[in-house]
């Protein structure tokens, strides 16, 4: 079982103890594993005490990071740490507004934030707020309706439509935890003459394709006046948002670097990591496992300025092809010469492109950097060792 982390433990000691008003307000059921850093933690706070909540998240070691192009919503923020103890990532997806809908656009806005602060309750195993489950259990139910893409409404109306695994498991562990007296009282200050209809809806067991339509029916009814755009804009921005989420990695790699994939550092904050040492020190190792590491939240890259296996020029295939012997000799020492100028091109360029890349807020990390600074690292071509004529070809030997 996972074992809560200590930044997070002494995160929500802060806390508590500077009465700041928060809860974790969704998937309760996993909160475990969101003070295990296996999961992000959805805090809601009282938008009054933000700047509070700012000096605390810092005092704490976190740093605030910028979604990426496509999950960046009014009112939420994302703050991230490392885990001394364990090196994991400790992800806050810090809300100031209860906000929930399509990907990309999130085109509602819960009426409930102050109502979700005044009844939170304190869970007694981990010491942290938590939202009411009489709540939590008609937020869930909202959200799974508001997020209804036309695709699922169209196998619903097929007879093809399943509730995920995952939301069976929740609203099966929140139905053991709420009241029905209080879920219909709460039903009735927020969705007035369709209160009953709701009411029905999550108190049935039978969760089918019927079931599904009748729920996006009723809480798109009711919640219509809780959209952030119109109609016709929700139409536009999910068209557009669809389109750009799936092709962003590809015009990321193949049309521009701007487009990055993940959460970052913000525009002029981005760092360069460089990995050195004598060959088979485990560069290309540590390199991997480092840049597995953060890419679970932030948006990295591997840069290799090496000259070994990871690096194909045709000049080097072509003198693997000819081989060193005979008039062969002196073919390969030319292409030796072509090939170094165009690795020097080469690492001049991915330099370059590092250093754009890490001013738009990535972390650029890099196997192997040719330098002179520490003798002994040869990290590229070998530039050092070979003008010293201890391997050029003796028609270049000064």
């Amino acid at each position: 079982m996972a074992e809560v982390l200590e930044s997070a433990a002494r995160l929500f000691t802060a806390l508590n103890e500077a009465h700041i008003r928060y809860c974790h307000w969704k998937s309760n059921e996993h909160l475990r594993e969101g003070l295990a850093g296996l999961t992000d933690l959805d805090v809601l706070f009282d938008l009054e005490q933000q700047e509070a909540v700012a000096q605390i998240l810092d005092r704490e070691g976190f740093l605030k990071v910028y979604s990426q192009y496509g999950s960046r919503y009014p009112g939420v923020e994302d703050w991230l740490t490392c885990d001394q103890g364990t090196g994991r990532l400790l992800h806050i997806h810090l809300h100031y507004r209860m906000i929930t809908g399509h990907k990309g656009i999130k085109e509602y806005h819960f009426p409930w934030d102050q109502k979700a602060l005044e009844s939170r309750v304190l869970d007694p195993q981990f010491g942290v707020y938590v939202l009411d489950p009489n709540l939590e259990i008609i937020v869930l139910l909202t959200r799974i309706g508001l997020k209804a893409t036309a695709l699922k409404c169209l196998k619903a109306r097929m007879g093809r439509f399943s509730l995920s695994g995952s939301d069976r498991a929740e609203i099966a562990w929140l139905m053991q935890r709420c009241d029905p007296q209080a879920v219909r009282a709460l039903l009735a200050e927020s969705f007035g003459a369709h209160a009953g209809r709701m009411e029905a809806l999550i108190f049935s067991e039978n969760r089918n394709d019927k079931w599904f339509l009748q729920l996006n029916a009723c809480v798109k009814k009711v919640f219509r006046g809780n959209r952030r755009f119109s109609g016709a804009g929700c139409v536009l921005r999910r068209a557009y948002y669809a389109f750009i989420l799936r092709f962003r990695l590809f015009f990321n790699k193949y049309v521009s670097p701007r487009f990055l994939t993940r959460k970052n550092l913000g525009a002029g904050k981005g760092v360069l990591i460089a990995f050195l040492g004598q060959d088979g020190a485990g560069k290309s190792t540590v390199t991997a496992e480092v840049n597995k590491w953060l890419r679970w939240k932030l948006d990295v890259r591997k840069y290799y300025m090496g000259s070994g296996d990871h690096y194909q020029s045709w000049q080097k295939k072509l003198r693997r092809m000819i081989g060193k012997g005979g008039f062969g000799r002196a073919i390969n020492n030319v292409l030796t010469v072509s090939d170094l100028s165009r690795l020097g091109r080469h690492c001049v360029r991915l330099t370059s492109a590092a250093r754009e890349y890490a001013e738009k807020g990535g972390i650029a990390i890099f196997d192997r950097y040719p330098q002179t600074q520490f003798q002994g690292l040869n990290d590229g071509p070998k530039i050092l060792e070979r003008s010293e004529g201890k391997k050029l070809p003796g028609f270049l030997r000064s």
